[in-house]
């Protein structure tokens, strides 16, 4: 399996569209090649360098994406996700919504991964990341990865950092 997107290559930096000094829309990601025997697909986009996250702080959860889909495109919503029967999980904000990179500190490494699955996720109360992390261990046929990079050019420190805590205490769920 590859994944890939046309606004940034792998290892390269993040459009500012797709960013907290953008519009905040998430990008087109495209992926080809799952193995025999995918039923859905997950897609998980999280950043490993945010310190005070002990696994690094989640971005982005889709789960049980249809197996005909090979693209999402830029800026899609939770609402349209839905209606082709994909979930989105909390992030690490507790929102069920892309949160556009917005590092604090420095250069950080935003990881999209996509993962092929044997079934779909039952959702029934239990979409939470931890334990949709765990299943995803225990279904995968085969993953593929994607990392951007970003940095605050337009907002200091401080400036991304009430930024992101304001972004927070929003209720999207």
């Amino acid at each position: 399996m590859h994944l890939s997107s046309p606004a940034f290559e792998n290892g390269n930096f993040i459009p500012v569209i797709h960013t907290c000094e953008g519009t905040g829309e998430s990008p087109e990601l495209t992926w080809d090649n799952p193995p025999a025997g995918s039923v859905a697909f997950a897609l998980v986009m999280s950043d490993p360098d945010v310190p005070y996250f002990k696994s690094g702080f989640v971005h982005w959860v889709i789960y049980n994406l249809p197996t005909a889909m090979r693209q999402l495109p830029s800026g899609i919503t939770r609402e349209q996700l839905l209606a082709i029967g994909a979930e989105v999980s909390p992030n690490g904000a507790s929102q069920r919504v892309y949160y556009p990179p917005c590092p604090v500190n420095g250069t950080h490494h935003y990881v999209f991964r996509i993962y092929a699955l044997d079934q779909k996720f039952s959702t029934i109360g239990k979409d939470r990341y931890t334990i949709l992390k765990a299943y995803i261990t225990a279904h995968t046929l085969a993953m593929a990865e994607l990392t951007g990079l970003y940095y605050c050019t337009v907002m200091n420190d401080r400036q991304a950092f009430r930024h992101n805590i304001l972004r927070m205490l929003r209720v999207d769920s």
